[in-house]
């Protein structure tokens, strides 16, 4: 009656991903692990609605880091394990059938709780691996698999400071509805380069990959000066300027804090990782491409209850 979902990192897409562009997401291998057989003593908004008061006890401490969330999706980690975790109670096997329907359950929690949503950490943490992901109105998004080239470097940073999603999105919201052909102008070369990704990943092609990746995050830098929100933080862009050629420097998502990725043809040099620890950032042990929903076949320890999953 034990269950796992991992956590996620957004690897591509970014805004341009609610304009239909296509958003990567991988799996990482950190995870939510929920017990059927204990009921939680705290309740993520997302619990409740899927559960009301009875939902199974989850922990997601590895999705943090000294009581600070790290950015990797722990929210629908969170439900994707405890909806895991009943279905194993009820009898019901984690097969394909089952990964479906939790999506959508999912999803429509999810989306009810926090009043929208693209869904893709749903998709990654009840499927696992690596996904295309593109989002349909009112639906969990469409998806299938891909694989991150395997002579790709990619590492993820810890940022000094936390980000706020929804204090992002609304300056560019705003945007979008007030001056729509500013903000297509500014957000193009981001959708081309979501696509440029897309390709570059089905043909294998790293240098395509980083070129589409460095596309986006230059369209992500005049689109945070166009707002006013700091979608690349000056700490970032200090580092994005000292990266070393065929590499890439990139915020993780809608950007902001939480975690900052290096994509490169090699690791990040002792000079570059010098100057991230000293501006602040961490090295965040991560395995990408990790399984998805699944059952804990070897009871673990009682953990002592994340306070907010």
């Amino acid at each position: 009656m034990i269950a796992s979902a991992p956590g996620k990192l957004v690897l591509s897409g970014a805004y341009v991903v609610l304009d239909g562009a296509p958003a990567i997401v991988t799996a990482v291998d950190r995870r939510a692990i929920a017990d059927a057989s204990r009921r939680a003593d705290f309740l993520s908004p997302e619990l409740r609605t899927a559960f009301g008061d009875g939902a199974p006890f989850v922990d997601s401490t590895s999705m943090r880091k000294d009581g600070r969330k790290l950015g990797l999706g722990s929210s629908a980690a969170v439900l994707v394990a405890a909806l895991g975790a009943r279905s194993l109670a009820l009898g019901h096997p984690i097969d394909d059938a089952l990964r479906a329907r939790i999506v959508d359950e999912a999803y429509e929690a999810h989306r009810s709780a926090q009043g929208g949503g693209s869904g893709i950490d749903i998709l990654a943490a009840t499927h696992g691996g690596t996904l295309l992901c593109r989002t349909r109105p009112l639906l969990a998004p469409s998806w299938s698999p891909l694989r991150l080239p395997s002579r790709l470097f990619l590492e993820a940073w810890i940022c000094p400071e936390s980000a706020s999603t929804s204090l992002l999105l609304e300056p560019i919201r705003a945007l979008r509805r007030d001056a729509l052909a500013r903000y297509t102008d500014l957000t193009a070369p981001a959708f081309e380069g979501a696509l440029q990704v897309e390709q570059a990943l089905r043909d294998d092609d790293l240098s395509a990959l980083l070129g589409g990746l460095q596309r986006q995050t230059e369209a992500m830098v005049e689109l945070g000066d166009a707002t006013g929100v700091p979608i690349l933080p000056p700490y970032l862009r200090a580092l994005a300027a000292l990266r070393p050629p065929r590499s890439v420097v990139a915020q993780s998502g809608a950007g902001g804090g939480d975690i900052a990725l290096f994509w490169g043809e090699e690791p990040s040099p002792p000079a570059w990782r010098d100057e991230a620890l000293r501006l602040g950032l961490e090295l965040l042990p991560l395995g990408f491409e990790a399984e998805g929903l699944r059952a804990e076949e070897v009871p673990r320890s009682q953990p002592t209850p994340a306070r907010s999953p």
